[in-house]
């Protein structure tokens, strides 16, 4: 953002556009292996940006803590989200638009961790109220 002249790779954006596109048009039913589609999402978006080592972190990182994400995905209206902010995400990108891509991509992301986090201790609190049938 810091630098105008400096672009993402349109062939990894458009070719992750079309691929989200397709998903809005035939929606996945909630299944929480959607996670994978997820991660591909952010990988490509990072590596758009041309930095290869921040996108092996960030595929890395995915990869340790997407039990934990699965979380995500097990709803209609979380999918049809994710798919949606997704493509605006994208197109901002696309469009140069980088403050509000940012600004998207930051609410995205703190939308997703807070449904996990809520089913996760929903969860949790199940096991803890059914801990004497175990």
């Amino acid at each position: 953002m810091e630098d105008p002249s400096i672009r993402h790779d349109p062939a990894v954006i458009t070719a992750e556009l079309d691929r989200w596109y397709a998903m809005r048009e035939r929606p996945p039913a909630p299944d929480p292996r959607f996670v994978v589609q997820d991660e591909r999402f952010h990988a490509e978006l990072s590596r758009a940006s041309g930095n290869p080592a921040l996108t092996e972190a960030l595929v890395a990182v995915s990869e340790r803590i997407r039990r934990v994400r699965m979380y995500d995905f097990l709803t209609e209206d979380r999918v049809g989200t994710t798919i949606a902010e997704h493509i605006e995400i994208m197109e901002l990108v696309r469009d140069g638009r980088l403050d509000e891509g940012y600004r998207a991509l930051h609410a995205h992301v703190g939308e997703s961790m807070a449904v996990v986090l809520e089913r996760a201790q929903r969860a949790m609190t199940q096991m803890a109220m059914h801990a004497d049938r175990l």
